[in-house]
Order: structure tokens, then C-alpha cells, then sequence
């Protein structure tokens, strides 16, 4: 058992949400709020959402509403309305095509157009990872799916048990690809586990931390799982080769 000391700025670089269909429905939801109520600010929003009763809480935008910004989605500053930007627009369109589609009842034509409209909808959330990478945004440019992205470039695949030892080995320690590939073939062998633990507080750290990354990846058809881990698509090979990986 190896346990594995992180500071709370190391392994929080990831927005608490990825694109699941549950969140996607709750996107849509909100662009028809905004449609109905322009000019409110995400402030207002939170909270007129949660009197008009569209979301519990305002714990539910605040969830998912950091991702859609980070991708180039929506727009949150505070004081200006909150907007869905042209991308954001995109992926909405895309969501309610799908949601059209599942409504067919010529099975055989609904089949091919699902299969469309999915691949569609991997590429515009592609197109927002890619805006991510190219913002200034420190959020963004601290995101650990860089990270996860440059390993399985490196190394085409990536058990995703070894993720606190990345993070140990790459963010805290500043060492290299090798150090790292030496460090996990010697545990492999061995057959190590791994337990994360807060460094400040001593809490054990749930894999919530890298499930999100994964969850992303695999709804952008960037990655595919393969045993305890994940390989690059053919998609995903293009993306690594157009990014920067800020690591």
C-alpha cells in the first residue's frame, strides 16, 4: 500500500461536473431559463431558478455551470447578463436534435441519425475542451485533464489508480515522464495500491477527483476504457496532437 500526501491546490484542478445526460438535460433547462428571463446575471439566476423552482438548489448551477464556462459555453461575469456564447448555442442545438431523434418512431431512420447527432455532439464538446486549452484563464490552464492527457500521449494508455501518483510525482515533485514510468513499473510488479490522503487535513480523497476527467474524455470520444484504464481514440490522438499540455 502506498499512500500518497497531496495539497488540497494539487488535485482540485478539475471542474465537480462532467457532460452526463443528466447534466445535459439540465443545460437545456437553463437555456430555455435564460431565454424567458434576459439580462439576469448568474447571481440572479442561481437564485430566480430556485424560487421558479427549475433546480432544488443553487448547488445545482453551481455544479455544472463552472464546466460550461470553462468550455467556451456560457458566459458568467459577474454584473454582465448570463449568456450562452455561439459554441454554447451549438451544443444546445445538438442536445435538442437528440432529444428529437429519440421520439422517432421509424426505429431503422432513428438509429442512423442518433449515431450522427451523438458524434456531433462528442465533437462540439472536442471543440470545447479545445477552448479550454486555449483560454488564459489560470482555472483552465490548472485543469488536470492536461495532465491525464499528456500521460496517455506518452504512454497510450493510463491506468487511472496511478492518477494520485501522477499528480504526486508530475505537479508536487516537478519530475519527469521517466521518473514516473520507472515508479510504475516497479509498483505494477509489486503490485502496489494506492490511498490518497489530504497532506493539511489527513482526509482520504474520493476518486471523484479524476472520475470527472474520465467522464469528459470518454463523452468527447477522446478516450475509450480498456481494462482498468483508457487509450486514445483516433479522435483523441488528433486532439494531443493540437493542444498544449500545460503539465
Amino acid at each position: 500500500m502506498m499512500i500518497i500526501k497531496l495539497s488540497t491546490s494539487t488535485y482540485t484542478g478539475v471542474a465537480g461536473s462532467s457532460l452526463s445526460e443528466t447534466r445535459c438535460e439540465q443545460t437545456l433547462s437553463l437555456y430555455r431559463f435564460l431565454k424567458s428571463h434576459p439580462g439576469l446575471t448568474y447571481r440572479e439566476v442561481r437564485s430566480e431558478s430556485v424560487k421558479e423552482r427549475l433546480y432544488k438548489s443553487e448547488s445545482v448551477l453551481r455544479t455544472f455551470c463552472p464546466l460550461l464556462r470553462e468550455l467556451g459555453f456560457i458566459v458568467t461575469d459577474s454584473n454582465k447578463p448570463m449568456t450562452f456564447t455561439k459554441d454554447g448555442e451549438l451544443f444546445v442545438h445538438i442536445l435538442t436534435a437528440i432529444k428529437n431523434a429519440e421520439r422517432m418512431e421509424d426505429s431503422q431512420m432513428q438509429e442512423v441519425l442518433l449515431s450522427k447527432l451523438k458524434s456531433a455532439k462528442a465533437h462540439i464538446i472536442q471543440l470545447g475542451i479545445l477552448n479550454m486549452n486555449q483560454s488564459n484563464d489560470d482555472i483552465c490552464r490548472s485543469h488536470n485533464i492536461w495532465l491525464v492527457l499528456y500521460l496517455l500521449k506518452n504512454l497510450n494508455f493510463f491506468d487511472w489508480n496511478e492518477f494520485w501518483l501522477a499528480l504526486k510525482i508530475f505537479i508536487e515533485d516537478k519530475s519527469n515522464i521517466s521518473d514516473f514510468k520507472s515508479q510504475i513499473q516497479k509498483n505494477r510488479l509489486n503490485e502496489v495500491q494506492y490511498i490518497a490522503i489530504n497532506k493539511e487535513t489527513g482526509q482520504q480523497l474520493a476518486d471523484t477527483t479524476y472520475t470527472y476527467i474520465r467522464s469528459l474524455l470518454k463523452e468527447a470520444n477522446i478516450i475509450e476504457d480498456t481494462n482498468n484504464g483508457s487509450r486514445l481514440t483516433k479522435d483523441g490522438l488528433d486532439i494531443v496532437k493540437t493542444i498544449t499540455l500545460w503539465i
